[in-house]
């Protein structure tokens, strides 16, 4: 396996059939593009993404064949494509097969504390009717994600 840390600002990995790994921006005021050789595989095959969780992409040797006809950016457990901003975390089920769980995580980690911050900082210096919205999506919310629970 191969891991490989990805600057800041580069996403949309790849594995060209020629084992050359590339990345760009994504960002059409500063497009830009990231690629270089990979070493041989060991056992001749071709490298593989693993998996991608928006800073460290892991690459595997694929066996199965010399091409990359097969390989699929999406997780096979919940289909999400890892890219930051793209599948919302939300999908993922964090399961031990899954392609993208850590970055996910993170996302949903992101979301909680930055909720808090507004929830506890922010509201109070929102106006009123700001809050009442806030406030009424967070019930709506809440009966969907809880409603079964109770």
């Amino acid at each position: 396996m191969i891991e490989i840390k990805i600057p800041k600002g580069y996403m949309n990995c790849g594995v060209s059939t020629d084992n050359t790994f590339i990345a760009d921006t994504n960002d059409s005021q500063n497009w830009d593009t990231l690629s270089f050789p990979l070493p041989t595989p060991p056992n001749g095959g071709v490298w593989t993404i693993h998996s991608y969780d928006g800073l460290t992409v892991k690459l595997v040797e694929n066996m199965d064949s010399n091409t990359d006809e097969d390989y699929s950016p999406y997780c096979p457990i919940c289909s999400g494509c890892g890219e930051e901003g793209c599948c919302p975390p939300t999908m993922c089920e964090q399961h031990p097969d899954g392609h993208y769980c850590e970055s996910y995580l993170r996302g949903l980690k992101f979301g909680y504390v930055l909720n808090d911050w507004v929830g506890n900082e922010l509201m109070e210096t929102l106006p009123q009717e700001v809050q009442d919205q806030y406030n009424q999506k967070w019930d709506e919310l809440y009966d969907v994600f809880y409603k079964n629970e109770e």
